[in-house]
């Protein structure tokens, strides 16, 4: 017999919804074939790829990863700010 999988404890950190919360969730999963298997609110099962993206094993590396998300969507609205505040409507030479 296959041994049992493993149930841990991930947080997920999926941009979209830490730029829209702000919160960083953790769940109880079982990772079975690098993928995180765990049970959503509704409960269905869903399975999130790509672990130090979407999901991470531990707390600390979720919250480095939310502030890098954070840092470079702050840097792209300051971008779009610049642009904008450069449009020059209509004043004379």
């Amino acid at each position: 017999m296959a041994d049992e999988p493993v149930r841990i404890r991930i947080w997920l950190t999926d941009p979209l919804y830490l730029l829209r919360t702000g919160e960083i969730p953790a769940v109880m999963a079982e990772i079975i074939l690098g993928r995180a298997i765990f049970e959503q609110p509704d409960g269905t099962k869903a399975a999130l790829p790509y672990e130090g993206t979407i999901w991470h094993r531990t707390r600390w590396a979720a919250v480095n990863y939310a502030r890098s998300i954070r840092h470079q969507h702050l840097e792209a609205l300051r971008a779009e700010v610049a642009r904008i505040e450069a449009f020059d409507f209509g004043a004379r030479p």
